[in-house]
């Protein structure tokens, strides 16, 4: 995890890494060594000010996605 994390911010620079689903209730046990890992492996600049936290949805957001998809296509219903 903490590899790939690190070949994100290396191409796209960003702010913020969410890590939803069933990583984000797992993600306190895992928190301080996914945070040395990118330490290691990305350079001080590139990861300045970067925030790796879990999704405030948690495990849900997909359950809410899928809901949300089902409502918009309900007959009748636009945007």
């Amino acid at each position: 995890l903490g590899c790939g994390i690190s070949s994100l911010v290396y191409a796209f620079t960003p702010e913020r890494v969410l890590l939803g689903g069933g990583l984000s209730a797992a993600f306190p046990f895992f928190a301080g060594s996914l945070q040395q890992e990118v330490e290691r492996r990305v350079l001080a600049p590139s990861r300045q000010d970067l925030v790796i936290a879990p999704a405030s949805l948690g495990n849900g957001a997909g359950r809410l996605g899928a809901a949300r998809l089902a409502l918009e296509r309900l007959p009748g219903r636009q945007g």
